[in-house]
């Protein structure tokens, strides 16, 4: 397959030339003048570009158009989108490789409860105990928040059809939404239905997020089977991964009008009084 390459430009950046090179229409490389030219150099030698440097075009292989001069304008837009758009990726990369890592800590947590518990009957100063218990529940439920708050992005059909991701994912993240509406409608501590819901929702999210993690986004480390890899994968099952996002959606309205809801009523005595 044949591309053409432009060195749009050369920039002083602290004493060292910053080379912004062009791939067609698609692809901005920002590097070194070093490294640019050590990946023209293969490149050139296996045939796959042409180049055009400045004003100084040289043929393409199979390919003799011309290229227009990009204005400087032009290549502070090429450059401010290519560093947006490798941010967006960076970013949506390292949370979705910290997600499952929260998941985990989640479980472990609420897992950890009766350890807990027992550790409170120890103290012989209630205060103490009081603190540890308070420490307790808010560490875990700042990790429900958090991960939540980091799952957001499962709520945008662009991103779950344009990456891999896991294709429950937007599922999981409603799991988590609806943990957070029962602990603020019931006492999950004190009450046994709701507790025992919470651990039901938070098992179910786990599931529907750590398995297509494991056997689909990481298929290659497990060596799984690639058609169940691909079923898993946000980017490769993109009728699933919208059916998913699309439900979670709907049910994320659900949810967050209840709760608006019960907010309103529950505050409702205390502003009239």
């Amino acid at each position: 397959m044949e591309h053409r390459f432009v060195v749009l430009a050369r920039l002083p950046l602290y004493g060292r030339d910053l080379v912004v090179l062009k791939v067609e229409e698609k692809l901005i490389l920002i590097g070194s003048a070093k490294s640019c030219v050590c990946w023209m150099a293969a490149a050139l030698r296996m045939g796959m570009v042409g180049a055009s440097f400045g004003n100084v075009r040289g043929p393409s292989i199979g390919n003799n158009r011309k290229e227009t001069p990009m204005t400087p304008d032009q290549v502070t837009q090429a450059i401010a989108t290519a560093l947006s758009d490798a941010g967006e990726q960076i970013l949506e990369g390292t949370l979705a490789a910290v997600l499952p890592i929260l998941w985990l800590l989640m479980l472990a947590l609420h897992l950890g409860r009766p350890y807990m518990l027992n550790i409170v009957q120890k103290f012989s100063l209630r205060l103490g105990a009081d603190i540890w218990w308070l420490a307790y529940v808010a560490i875990r439920d700042f990790a429900i928040l958090v991960t939540f708050a980091l799952s957001f992005m499962f709520f945008f059909p662009d991103v779950m059809t344009g990456k891999e991701l896991p294709v429950t994912g937007p599922l999981a993240a409603l799991c988590l939404l609806a943990i957070l509406v029962v602990k603020l409608v019931r006492d999950v501590d004190d009450d046994a239905p709701a507790f025992r819901l919470t651990s039901g929702l938070l098992a179910f999210g786990a599931v529907l997020y750590l398995v297509p993690t494991l056997l689909g986004v990481q298929a290659d480390t497990f060596g799984v089977n690639p058609d169940i890899s691909q079923a898993l994968i946000s980017h490769d099952n993109q009728t699933l991964a919208l059916v998913c996002t699309y439900f979670a959606l709907i049910g994320a309205g659900i949810l967050g009008l209840y709760a608006a809801i019960h907010t309103l009523r529950a505050t409702a005595p205390a502003a009239a009084a």
